[in-house]
């Protein structure tokens, strides 16, 4: 997932841009999500960070195809977060 995040602008508006494959993510469209913990009450099962991790060591070598770095607005000159980020 692609996005820009802007933390000057009020909450509920920081994230913009967002996009899947190249593809623009649609506020009227459901989407299936994997996170790192369920919001559900008594989940069974490993937690995803497990099964993550087994599965990952399972394949032995990982081709990352292309890497998501968000995209973040209005930072520069802020002395807390990196000029090659802005």
């Amino acid at each position: 997932m692609d996005y820009s995040i802007d933390s000057t602008v009020p909450k509920g508006k920081r994230i913009s841009d967002m996009e899947v494959d190249g593809k623009k993510v649609l506020a009227n469209k459901k989407y299936k999500v994997a996170g790192w913990a369920s919001v559900a009450k008594d989940t069974q099962g490993k937690p995803i960070w497990d099964v993550v991790s087994d599965h990952l060591r399972a394949m032995k070598h990982v081709r990352v195809k292309h890497l998501d770095i968000p995209k973040i607005k209005n930072m520069k000159g802020n002395p807390r977060i990196a000029d090659e980020l802005t």
